[in-house]
Formats: structure tokens, C-alpha cells, sequence
């Protein structure tokens, strides 16, 4: 195998390995969650969809900061437009030109936004909206990429013995 396709295929399986640990590591941060942001546009241009973003449990949401609810229809992230006197928030998507129908609970809040990932988030929306095929893929990536790796040199171990022999 050639230089340069040896090294991109380590390359390849180092980030396939590295991305899971990566991600799973901060979830160890206290009080913190992660969401991938849906592919609706609503959020542009602060969040793509793709993007992955780090929530505060614990922080009390405010006016102009972006949240995370819970609504029957599945996780929203918007940005909190009003915060009525009983405690309500009115969420609007920044690429939204009204804010939203309704307004949610403060008990509906999943967590405030403090950070942003750019793109990081793609496999995760893939494995949720994905077709089985773009899941099958996801999934057995980090096992093809370990096979490339392994299997070569298995080869060239048992041609070196039945050259020896």
C-alpha cells in the first residue's frame, strides 16, 4: 500500500476512534448537556444545522440567549425573544420572521447554549434522519477502518511464514 494511502487511512481511523471519545468527554462536564442542531435553517446564521451545541442546565435563561425545549414535536432550539411576567418564554428562530405560535413553560427549557461546535454534530444527525444505509455506514465505519488497518498486516504475516517455510 502506498504512503499516502496508508497515512489517510490512519488519519481516517484515528478520527473515527477520536470523535466518540471526543464527544463523550463532554458529557463529563457537571451540569452540561450536548444537542445536535436539526438541519432546519431556523437558527442561521448563529447555529447550521449540523452544529453541535454544549447546554447549561443550570443557568436561567434570559432575553437574546439561545435555549433548548422540549415540545411534543421533539427538542427546539431558538433564541428566547420575551420572558413574560408568569415566567413563559417566547422563542424565535434568528432566520425566523415571527417568533413562535406559542410560548413554552420555563419547566420545558432543556438548557441554556454556551458554546457552539461547527459540523461536529453531523454523524449524530445522520444516525437520527439518516436512511438504514447512511446508519449501517455510521455505525460499521470505525470496525471497516480497524479492518483496513489490521487485515494488510495479517496478510504480509502470513506470506512472510510461507516464505520462510
Amino acid at each position: 500500500m502506498h504512503t499516502a494511502a496508508r497515512i489517510t487511512i490512519m488519519l481516517a481511523a484515528a478520527l473515527v476512534v477520536a470523535y466518540p471519545i471526543a464527544i463523550s468527554s463532554l458529557l463529563l462536564i457537571p451540569d452540561h448537556r450536548l444537542a445536535a442542531v436539526e438541519n432546519t435553517g431556523s437558527m442561521e446564521p448563529a447555529l447550521r444545522g449540523g452544529d453541535l451545541v454544549l447546554q447549561s442546565t443550570q443557568r436561567t435563561p434570559r432575553v437574546g440567549e439561545i435555549v433548548s425545549v422540549r415540545r411534543k414535536s421533539g427538542s427546539v432550539i431558538h433564541r428566547v425573544a420575551e420572558i413574560a411576567p408568569d415566567g413563559t418564554l417566547q422563542l424565535k428562530g434568528d432566520a425566523n420572521p415571527i417568533p413562535d405560535l406559542r410560548p413554552d413553560p420555563p419547566e420545558a427549557v432543556q438548557g441554556t447554549v454556551i458554546q457552539a461546535m461547527p459540523m461536529i454534530g453531523w454523524p449524530i444527525l445522520w444516525l437520527h434522519q439518516g436512511s438504514i444505509f447512511v446508519r449501517v455506514l455510521v455505525i460499521a465505519a470505525p470496525f471497516l477502518a480497524a479492518w483496513i488497518l489490521i487485515y494488510p498486516r495479517a496478510l504480509r504475516a502470513d506470506s512472510a511464514i510461507a516464505t520462510a517455510a
